[in-house]
Parts: C-alpha cells; sequence; structure tokens
C-alpha cells in the first residue's frame, strides 16, 4: 500500500514519502536496500543510524560510526570504540564488540579481537574460522592473503573458501604476497630472487626461473616489471602480459610520475596530468606499438569510457581510445550514452557519446541518465527528471534532490526530506 503522496505524470507514477530528517546520506551503501544517515548531535559531533529504501530507520542515529562492508552488511559502533556486524535489515548479527571488521566478500567477512589476532565469520555473524591471523585480508575470487606466526616466524600465505590452506607446505610459503588482481598475484618465494606472479591455483604463470622487480601491477594480467637489481643498474622496464604469454619494453622515462590506465579492450594508457609537459602515451601490446599523443589530460569516465584534454578542450574516448564526442570547455561527466558538458556560458548541455539523440536545451545543472532518468535544473533550486529524449518526467520543484538507486530519489521540498519512489512506467 503506498505511504504518502501519489505523483502521476504522464505514464510516470511515483509516491513520495516523507522521512526523518537527517543531515547527509552516504550514496554508496543505498545499493544493498539500506543508506548511512548522518546528524550532529548537540555538542556538534557527527551521529550516524540505517534508512531503508522505504524510508524508515532501521538503525537509529545514534551510533558513533557505521561503515558498509559490502553484500548487504555494516559495521556499527555504538561506542566509537567496539563494533559488531549488522544487516541492511538493521539486524544485530554479532554481540562480541570486534576492534574492527573487514570488507565482506564471498561470504566470509574478517574480524580482528582484542588480543589483536584475525578471523574469518559468515554473513550470519558466526565465527568460521578462528582468530588465529595476525593479518586477514578480505577474500577475491575464493582466495585470501593471510599472515600468521609458526615457530616465531612470520608466514605469509593464503586461504581458499574451504578455509583451507594447503600452502603452507615449503613451496607456498613466501616472504611477501600481494593480494589477486583479474584472477594473479606477485609473490616473493623464499628460494628466489625478486618476484614470481602466481595464478588463482598458485601456478607459477610468469617464466619459470627467473624473478622481477614488480613496479606496477596494471590489471589484467599485466605488470611493469625489471629484472631484480639495484634501480641504479637497471637496464631495462618491460610490460609483462602473463595472460597472452608477451612482453613489450619501455622507455623508462615514460614511465617517471605515471598514471596507468588499462582500458577495457587491453591499450594501456601512461598520463602525467599536470605532474610534467609530457603528453599523455598509449601501448599496444599486441600490435608492440606506443604512441604519443597530443592528450594532456586523461581521466576515467563511466562505463569504460575516458575524458581526455587537448589544446584546452575536453573529449570523450571509446574503450579502445577513439574520439566519440566533439571538444569542449568542459566534461563534467560521461558514460556509454551521453556526456554531460559545459559551454562558454557555463551552461550544462548534453553530447552524445552512442549517436544516439540526446535533449537539446541548456541546463543550469544536468545529471548522467540512470535508468532512462535524469536529474536536471533549469533556475536554481528546483530540480526534476527528464527521460531520454528531453521531455520533463518529474517536473522541476524540489530544492534538493540525489539519485540512490533504481527509481528511488531522495529530495527536499520546502525545507522537510521526502523520498521519491517511481511505481510505475
Amino acid at each position: 500500500m503506498p505511504r504518502g503522496d501519489i505523483l502521476k505524470y504522464g505514464n510516470y507514477v511515483f509516491e513520495l514519502v516523507e522521512v526523518p530528517p537527517f543531515d547527509s546520506v552516504q550514496m554508496t551503501t543505498f545499493l544493498d536496500g539500506a543508506a548511512i544517515v548522518e546528524r550532529e548531535d548537540e555538542e556538534g559531533h557527527s551521529l550516524f543510524g540505517l534508512i531503508n529504501n522505504h524510508g524508515d530507520f532501521v538503525i537509529p542515529t545514534n551510533c558513533r560510526y557505521i561503515e558498509y562492508l559490502g553484500e548487504g552488511l555494516f559495521s556499527v559502533s555504538l561506542d566509537g570504540i567496539d563494533c559488531d556486524l549488522y544487516d541492511s535489515k538493521g539486524n544485530r548479527l554479532t554481540n562480541e564488540g570486534y576492534i574492527e571488521l573487514g570488507d565482506a566478500a564471498d561470504g566470509f567477512v574478517p574480524f580482528k579481537t582484542d588480543d589483536l589476532l584475525m578471523g574469518y565469520l559468515d554473513y550470519k555473524g558466526n565465527v568460521v574460522f578462528p582468530a588465529k591471523f595476525t593479518t586477514a585480508y578480505r577474500f577475491n575470487d575464493g582466495i585470501a592473503k593471510v599472515e600468521l606466526y609458526s615457530r616465531n616466524i612470520l608466514l605469509t600465505t593464503y586461504i581458499d573458501t574451504n578455509l583451507n590452506y594447503p600452502m603452507l607446505s615449503e613451496q607456498h610459503v613466501y616472504t611477501h604476497i600481494s593480494e589477486f588482481t583479474d584472477g594473479f598475484a606477485t609473490v616473493c618465494p623464499f628460494s628466489q630472487k625478486g618476484s614470481i606472479i602466481i595464478d588463482r591455483n598458485l601456478k607459477q604463470v610468469s617464466p619459470v626461473g627467473k624473478g622481477y622487480y614488480i613496479y606496477e601491477t596494471l590489471g589484467q594480467g599485466m605488470y611493469v616489471c625489471t629484472d631484480p637489481v639495484p634501480k641504479d643498474k637497471v637496464d631495462e622496464y618491460f610490460i609483462l602480459d602473463v595472460k597472452n604469454n608477451r612482453q613489450m619494453s619501455v622507455p623508462y622515462n615514460l614511465l617517471v610520475l605515471a598514471n596507468y590506465t588499462t582500458t577495457d579492450s587491453g591499450l594501456i594508457v601512461l598520463s602525467y596530468n599536470g605532474y610534467s609537459d609530457r603528453f599523455c602515451t598509449f601501448i599496444d601490446l599486441e600490435k608492440q606499438e606506443i604512441r604519443i599523443t597530443e592528450y594532456d589530460y586523461f581521466l576515467n569516465g563511466y562505463d569504460g569510457y575516458y575524458l581526455a584534454r587537448r589544446k584546452g578542450l575536453w573529449t570523450v574516448l571509446s574503450p579502445d581510445l577513439t574520439e566519440v564526442t566533439g571538444f569542449f570547455k568542459f566534461i563534467i561527466a560521461a558514460d556509454s550514452f551521453v556526456a554531460v558538458v559545459k559551454d562558454s556560458a557555463n551552461d550544462f548541455l548534453y553530447a552524445s557519446v552512442d549517436g544516439n539523440p540526446v535533449p537539446s536545451k541548456h541546463y543550469r545543472y544536468a545529471g548522467l541518465f540512470n535508468h532512462g532518468l535524469a536529474i536536471v535544473s533549469q533556475c536554481k533550486d528546483h530540480f526534476g527528471l527528464i527521460d531520454r529524449s528531453g521531455n520533463i518526467v518529474v517536473p522541476m520543484m524540489f530544492s534538493q534532490m540525489q539519485y540512490y538507486e533504481e527509481g528511488v530519489y531522495f529530495v527536499i521540498k520546502n525545507n522537510r526530506q521526502y523520498m521519491l519512489r517511481e511505481l510505475m512506467n
């Protein structure tokens, strides 16, 4: 049953539900059905609570902190010292007062006890691996990095989702290991100089019998490496691609101060973004090509698209680094559909990324489209929604408006806070 006012605009139907006042909402946590909200007490201290996507408080704003752990789970502290595990419905799953809870993944949550040892909980709050590790990291694709003492020696290895660590053998104990990235990790064996690269089965995938100094992890199985010699004696830097069994030499001067981006199409971008007078460099391992561009700034957009600046103007690049829009004074954001840009008069407008028509009007504010609708404003403190054709779906009647998840917005009207929920389209 609807709990608030029903608003009908053409084929769209929304429910406007007033919610208790709060100062702010942490947007990233609303994707699992709840949002962290914040208010200040009389002494100016921040207090936190949890609100669900119906506008109801499931945890009142009397907590010293709440942290989102992923998978619909939260670390909640009432006193700012100890914390316990809660779900998105406000149910308290543990009552132990842990020092710390880590990110949830693969069915497990790392926890730390008063004696500074770590173990793992399941998503119901049960202890499934007792606190015996000095460090326990989040799971990633079924494997987690852990450290523990054995015979007064700090050992570093991995644990799997069966809570086994058969890796605790001479072959699979290391002086240093990384977490897994895209199915690969770097490790330093006791018996070998330099690092090697392994897959999720702990099998070496870098060339056997050779170790490396890993300068940078690029993702998708690609690493910037050198031979394991003192840095002042390095003769060559190269990119090692263990996934496709190839490598490519890269001049050292291109790597200094560089930011690394690996695109969805497997191209590597070296960008400097004001740290030097060099231009962005594109590296294609498949073609064994290095191309220095005229772009002096490079930023991530959304959906694998990027923003690049050339001669003071901005454009959008596709995953294969092809220009897909014209050049503009500013590009605020871009995804695979549209770019939100600013013109010389500082008006917001839309530019097509995918070649389809976009709204042609100029706005005081415009946002990216989420599930077919975008927040816009044509005058100060008046926000509403439009569709991809530029048709007004919700009149610009709210003084503030924020998107939180599909069909749900937090809005303010006449200094009162509401949740606007789409019921039908």
